[in-house]
């Protein structure tokens, strides 16, 4: 069968393309599907995202595929450039073979390659050979931290006398909140970590000072993070300020999703590396009086930051993303830079959802 690739000039003209698409892959309502349209396609304070849509050449000239790109600014080496995010990659059952497959992709990498400074993707296990052959690099993988905040569930697995299990759980929270103290002793003067309501100008402020510290990261606006944690198909989330006592000048943030007893940090930034680290110290310690029983993070970036997470008690799961990129025809020259994972910080507010 032969396959065409063709990009609509408005991507709300083939919603009903698009979710059949996305209904055949993943499990999604018609207005989930209408809401991610205008949230992730049209309201992106960057840019209008696109797709190319695959069809397959016959008598009705189907539709069977689709691949979707939303923009985002990134601070590459001190200068502003637009990034292309991958998104909603997806092929009808029937046509999931590699040609087809290849064809729409190497459609969206000649686009981007055209339109960006460079492109970045999480492809699931099933899309990684595609993303390989088509060209893209491996940046590496974007680890699954988790820190236990009470042992008591763990140790009932592990311990068959609940008496002795309650008495182990105790000692070691108590043990481990101890820690966490210790290491806020220094802060607590100062700093204070606050549940934040809005998002004021503090958020641009703060990210004009700890824009520097690494060599590739998301432009971490206000109007950016508004977008892409109170806009659209997006859970609950808790908002945290680390600030200062006297001034209230806010030292950084962490978005938390809550799922059951687990606390999710969706993403996180500070003006430092001491105050990341406090900003972290101070959300397990809230994590730990709101009763969760763990917290866990995705993190891609510096060893230095790595180094941090274990220290304050965050260990490496096996689980992982991988993460794709490749530059732009105008951006060649900073293809070594781009392609070194120590430059990026990259957690889950980088992806598309």
């Amino acid at each position: 069968m032969k396959y065409s690739v063709f990009a609509p000039d408005d991507v709300g003209s083939v919603e009903a393309d698009l979710g059949r698409l996305w209904r055949e892959n993943l499990p999604i309502t018609v207005e989930e599907m209408r809401a991610r349209v205008r949230w992730y396609y049209e309201e992106n304070p960057v840019g209008k995202g696109s797709v190319q849509l695959l069809r397959a050449e016959g008598d009705d000239s189907t539709i069977v595929g689709c691949a979707g790109v939303g923009p985002r600014r990134f601070l590459v080496a001190g200068e502003v450039k637009r990034a292309a995010l991958l998104a909603d990659f997806a092929v009808s059952k029937e046509h999931r073979t590699l040609q087809p497959a290849i064809l729409l992709q190497r459609a969206m990498m000649d686009h981007c390659k055209k339109s960006y400074a460079f492109v970045y993707g999480f492809p699931n296990h099933r899309a990684e050979g595609v993303v390989k052959r088509v060209g893209y690099a491996t940046l590496g993988h974007m680890a699954r931290y988790a820190c236990v905040l009470r042992y008591a569930t763990y140790l009932r697995t592990l311990v068959t006398t609940p008496l002795l299990a309650h008495s182990l759980s105790l000692g070691a929270d108590m043990t481990l909140q101890a820690v966490r103290a210790v290491n806020m002793l220094a802060f607590r003067k100062k700093l204070e970590m606050v549940e934040e309501d809005t998002l004021d100008e503090g958020f641009d402020a703060l990210w004009e000072r700890g824009q520097s510290q690494y060599g590739i990261c998301c432009v971490r606006s206000r109007e950016f993070l508004d977008w892409r944690f109170h806009s659209g198909p997006q859970p609950e989330r808790w908002l945290f300020g680390l600030r200062d006592r006297d001034n209230h000048t806010l030292h950084g943030y962490v978005f938390v999703k809550p799922e059951g007893r687990v606390a999710h940090f969706n993403d996180f930034f500070a003006d430092s590396d001491e105050h990341l680290e406090q900003l972290l110290v101070s959300a397990l310690a809230e994590m730990y009086r709101r009763q969760m029983h763990s917290a866990t993070l995705r993190f891609l970036g510096p060893a230095r930051i790595r180094s941090m997470l274990s220290r304050i008690g965050f260990s490496r799961r096996s689980d992982a993303r991988l993460v794709n990129v490749d530059v732009g025809e105008a951006d060649h020259g900073m293809r070594a830079f781009v392609t070194n994972q120590e430059h990026w910080f990259i957690t889950d507010g980088d992806e598309d959802a």
